[in-house]
């Protein structure tokens, strides 16, 4: 009876697991400002595409802007067309592409291990990696392209087990219309990753010509899902596919000054840290997805490895690296973590070696709490990381880490129909925590669009903005609704837009600034926004405010001075 009653406990957690997830990815999306540079520029484009009404070529502060193409875009206009100017707004997207891409994990793990239990482990499995939920409640494009290739995937796998000529049809085309989303999203890389993913898959079961001719079905769907746009940018901007090939593609993966560069293990760091709580426990599903081999087939197994090692190489080889890169490898693994770890049943399988990853979490938040710790009071480093006054954000961090812990130790003490839910839950405080933890002193420089708001919001409408940094103009343009932001000595990534002669005005040289200030000050205030690395000097303002790492400098009309006509 007890075990009965048990069992229904664990069925009931299992069951609304899915919906706590998704209520705390939704909670955490407003709780914090903006972080610059990434989540500013992604909601700036897609106000600009709205301020212009102009939806197939991209503008960053008023400039072309090539490096992605518009599918992502797209997304956060329309999100913030429905919900406003607002943080909501522009993490929407990603939010909702992470849960519908926890919804096709936990389809397909449902029908991989044709337990329905089984399936909603996946999903919870997936929304509860930390690298999910932190990419999942953050502006940026990576989780959009994700949902692509998990369809594609998924579709892929349809195609293989299809029994007739139109069903295979049918899923192959399916397969390149995610491609051609994909590459709407973020360009080439969504063709790359299913090719690396699928290639030794097929040739390991030798259905190489099946390989070729289903490549041509979706390579053509793929073409017409992306052709209509492709066509369009062409004929406004005939320069966008030179740079974008190039730049964008050949340079940012191998070039020898690519972007972002990493050592070839970078994403093994990013994983084992990004996939707790489950980190630890992969190698337990691994061996005994080999045990139950009537359980699962041979070949779901190489395909889902096959799934997830060969972009997980893909990645490493190339020089340029984000932690946000490696996402698409996640859904595989939470789909081999849940067929792996689940009973007949559905719970969580506490086997002696999965005991040992419960411990491993243990072990791994009383690393953070005491690193919190050193943070705060300035163990081992130069400087605490937290002021005097922040003492909040450390008490708030090591009670989630404490939740952590004693969640980890209920999953080994528990029974195990209802330990499955104790498992999962270990980073759900620290997930609701996050936004409230980061250090305010460092964070003015990261997220400074309330420093923005409290000192130019009620600046005369005709005031000229500048900055000499591309995360600043685009906290001022975001914030303030203006993109017309002027850029002092830097250009950075919008160096090319800079080129255009419609650009011409939008840099001011650091030698040139004194002359164009008297000259602007003849009509206009004017509000230069500096950080930290400016370090020349500039003409006195009639009025400086500093925060931290920024300085606003106003200066008044001085209607004496010579005009720019003059």
């Amino acid at each position: 009876m007890r075990s009965h009653i048990e069992a229904e406990a664990g069925t009931r957690a299992l069951r609304l697991m899915p919906f706590v997830l998704a209520a705390t990815y939704l909670l955490a999306l407003s709780v914090r400002p903006l972080v610059a540079p990434d989540e500013m520029r992604y909601a700036e484009i897609a106000r600009e595409m709205l301020d212009r009404g102009g939806w197939i070529v991209p503008h960053f502060l008023g400039l072309r802007y090539f490096e992605k193409p518009v599918l992502g875009y797209w997304l956060n206009a329309l999100s913030e067309l429905a919900f406003g100017r607002t943080n909501f707004a522009a993490r929407l997207p990603s939010a909702l592409c992470a849960l519908l891409t926890a919804a096709l994990v936990g389809a397909y793990s449902a029908r991989l291990a044709s337990r329905r239990t089984v399936g909603t482990a996946a999903a919870c499995m997936y929304l509860s990696m930390l690298l999910v939920f932190v990419i999942g409640t953050t502006n940026v494009l990576d989780n959009v392209l994700a949902l692509w290739m998990t369809a594609a995937m998924i579709a892929y796998d349809a195609a293989l087990r299809a029994s007739g000529a139109r069903a295979r049809v049918f899923h192959h085309a399916l397969f390149g219309v995610c491609c051609g989303l994909g590459f709407l999203t973020k360009g080439g890389v969504a063709l790359a990753i299913p090719l690396v993913a699928v290639l030794p898959y097929m040739l390991w079961r030798g259905r190489l010509k099946e390989l070729i001719a289903g490549g041509c079905i979706a390579l053509a769907a793929a073409a017409l899902v992306a052709l209509p746009w492709a066509i369009a940018i062409a004929q406004r901007e005939p320069d966008f596919w030179r740079y974008f090939v190039w730049e964008e593609h050949i340079r940012r993966f191998a070039g020898s000054n690519a972007q972002h560069t990493q050592p070839f293990w970078f994403f093994l760091f990013v994983l084992t840290v990004g996939l707790m709580p489950w980190t630890f426990a992969l190698p337990a599903a691994l061996r005994t997805l080999r045990e139950r081999a009537n359980d699962v087939q041979r070949e779901d197994v190489v395909y889902l490895l096959s799934w997830c090692v060969m972009p997980f190489l893909f990645f490493s080889v190339a020089r340029g690296k984000l932690a946000t890169y490696i996402l698409p490898c996640c859904a595989p693994l939470a789909i081999l973590l849940a067929v792996g770890l689940t009973t007949s049943g559905g719970t969580l399988d506490l086997l002696p070696r999965l005991r040992a990853a419960a411990w491993s979490n243990v072990a791994f938040a009383v690393l953070l709490s005491l690193t919190a710790l050193g943070a705060t009071f300035g163990w081992g480093v130069k400087a605490p990381i937290f002021a005097p006054s922040e003492w909040l954000q450390p008490i708030l961090l090591i009670a989630a880490l404490l939740w952590w812990i004693a969640r980890a130790i209920a999953s080994l003490t528990r029974p195990a129909a209802i330990a499955w839910p104790a498992f999962a839950s270990m980073p759900l405080a620290l997930m609701l925590a996050l936004p409230f933890v980061r250090p305010v002193s460092g964070a003015t420089g990261l997220m400074p669009s309330k420093f923005v708001e409290a000192n130019a919001g009620g600046l005369p409408p005709d005031t000229v903005f500048l900055s000499n940094s591309i995360a600043l103009a685009s906290t001022v343009a975001w914030t303030l609704g203006h993109e017309q932001v002027t850029l002092l000595e830097t250009s950075g990534e919008v160096a090319y837009g800079l080129r255009y002669a419609d650009a011409a005005g939008r840099r001011v040289a650091a030698a040139d600034f004194s002359d164009w200030l008297e000259r602007v000050r003849a009509d206009h205030d004017v509000a230069l926004f500096i950080d930290e690395d400016w370090s020349g000097p500039l003409p006195p303002a009639d009025r400086v405010v500093r925060q931290g790492p920024i300085t606003l400098l106003l200066y008044s009309v001085v209607p004496d001075s010579p005009t720019l006509a003059d």
